[in-house]
């Protein structure tokens, strides 16, 4: 796949250092980023709008990642003036075609570098670098995130921020509280009034597509389970192995006793409370097993699953949603051996980064550019945005 602008082949060898598994770079030419819009914000921020012709020849834009490890290459023979300039440099997909790069020591000559010809790899090599979704607005509280490729899913995700005690994750769970409450769970990605469709290679958002998958981040999700675990409504809830999804509330008959897995977290000390799940659930007749929750294991062997995490959902929810895969995102070495370094550097960091719940480019060495199916900003890029509650709060 080439650029629609002056594409060109790399003829140059590759660093010794770096195994790109044979990917084939292109350039982006002066001519085409002399087109560019850039504004400088603030001295630590910048906005840049490239032409609309600049883009991969199957209509997806030109990003922030294609950017950064642009830089990287540009300056690849000068690593103390690379570190000098680009260090802690986070970007942004925005709406209106603008990519917001934001800075960490001001750089008088910033907005110049971002029309500096510099190479990049084919798209094709990268699927989904340029992310499905990106971030159309936000305020304190939600952040909101557009369609803006065809993909499976709705075209519009509002990720909210609820103020809550993280131990009502075990209150909900022993029914102590009223699950009507939106403060259930302190963050949860809002679904109400957009449509929820299947996808064929597995989960989306925590919705099921291909069997049924509670996401206890989900306010109807809880609803589910909570009527599930209840001893009054649990009989007439009917569960359709491959059923769309569907409220209790909106089904009818009764469903046979059918093997259960159940999952926790183990960052979280939950292990009793998915106990005293396995308990109700095995009185009624079901056969229920009880494990750590493994990311990788998609559990096709089991009629139902429940995902039983820490209230701090955003961190596994990302997770999860960068392992859906799509046509070549996980086929070479490199990307694989990548995501064993990332996800076990969350695991002994216990999450606890803002920039560490997004999976790393494996091209490149920090955080700043991802390939999951959301873009969305590194978090704790300046002042305004640290003083977000809802950043303190994933901190």
């Amino acid at each position: 796949m080439k650029l629609a602008i002056d594409s060109l082949p790399l003829k140059k060898s590759l660093s010794q250092s770096t195994d790109y598994s044979g990917i084939q770079f292109f350039s982006l030419s002066h001519s085409a980023l002399a087109e560019s819009e850039i504004t400088e914000v603030n001295s630590l921020t910048y906005e840049c709008r490239l032409p609309s012709t600049m883009q991969w020849d199957d209509g997806s834009p030109v990003t922030g990642s294609d950017f950064l490890l642009g830089f990287k290459h540009l300056f690849a023979e000068k690593p103390l003036l690379r570190q000098l300039l680009f260090k802690d440099l986070k970007m942004m997909e925005c709406k209106d075609d603008k990519i917001r790069f934001f800075l960490k020591k001001k750089n008088s000559f910033f907005s110049e570098i971002l029309k500096m010809p510099f190479l990049t790899p084919a798209q094709s090599q990268l699927r989904g670098s340029s992310g499905a979704y990106r971030l159309d607005s936000q305020n304190e509280d939600q952040f909101l995130f557009s369609k803006q490729r065809s993909v499976p899913g709705p075209q519009e995700i509002l990720l909210r921020h609820i103020q809550s005690p993280e131990d009502n994750m075990k209150a909900f769970l022993l029914g102590e509280i009223d699950i009507t409450s939106d403060t259930a769970l302190p963050l949860h990605l809002d679904f109400q009034g957009l449509p929820v469709q299947r996808h064929e290679t597995g989960l989306f958002a925590g919705f099921e597509m291909s069997r049924r998958f509670y996401d206890l981040t989900s306010l109807d999700s809880r609803k589910s389970l909570q009527n599930l675990i209840s001893s009054v409504s649990f009989e007439h809830i009917h569960f359709g192995k491959y059923d769309s999804w569907t409220l209790p509330s909106e089904s009818n008959g009764k469903i046979e006793p059918c093997s259960i897995k159940i999952a926790f977290d183990p960052f979280y000390p939950n292990k009793e409370i998915c106990t005293a799940v396995q308990e109700k659930l095995t009185a009624k007749g079901f056969k229920v097993e009880l494990a750590v929750d493994d990311y990788y294991q998609p559990y096709q062997e089991y009629d139902l699953k429940f995902i039983i995490r820490r209230g701090l959902g955003a961190h596994p929810y990302f997770r999860y949603l960068s392992l859906i895969k799509e046509p070549g995102i996980y086929d070479n070495k490199a990307t694989l051996k990548s995501l064993a370094r990332v996800y076990d550097s969350w695991e002994r960091a216990e999450i606890d980064d803002a920039g560490a719940i997004y999976l790393c480019d494996h091209l490149l060495e920090d955080a700043a550019s991802f390939i999951p199916l959301f873009k969305i900003p590194s978090l704790s890029l300046n002042r305004t945005l640290s003083e977000n509650p809802l950043l303190k709060f994933l901190k």
